[in-house]
């Protein structure tokens, strides 16, 4: 088995500092190059505490695989949820469903 893994930049919407005005274009391009190869897997990493609807990864991923065949969604700082609001959904695959449905992600605490 001959694996690669390609952490690829998150989507980045005004720029800061000595980016060029074009940052979002050009993330954006480099992020279509890869993920539009059929023989890639996408893990699109989407924070738990936003909602999953507004996820650039998710939009990203559904454009160059609409049935969700090649997308693995990978939901990230469950910790820092609401009091009372859960994942369950999302993690069941019920929300938004994909075919290899969603990884829950929980960091060690700082604290």
């Amino acid at each position: 088995l001959n694996l690669t893994l390609i952490d690829l930049p998150g989507m980045t919407k005004v720029p800061v500092g000595d980016q060029p005005r074009d940052i979002e274009a050009q993330i954006r391009g480099m992020i279509m190059e890869f993920i539009t190869k059929d023989n890639c897997l996408i893990l699109a990493v989407s924070p738990a505490n936003s909602d999953l609807a507004n996820s650039d990864a998710l939009k990203l991923a559904k454009e160059v695989d609409p049935q969700g065949l090649r997308t693995i969604g990978v939901i990230t700082k469950l910790d820092l949820m609401d009091e009372g609001t859960d994942a369950r959904s999302i993690l069941e695959n019920k929300h938004l469903p994909l075919r290899r449905g969603y990884v829950g992600v929980v960091n060690r605490s700082q604290k």
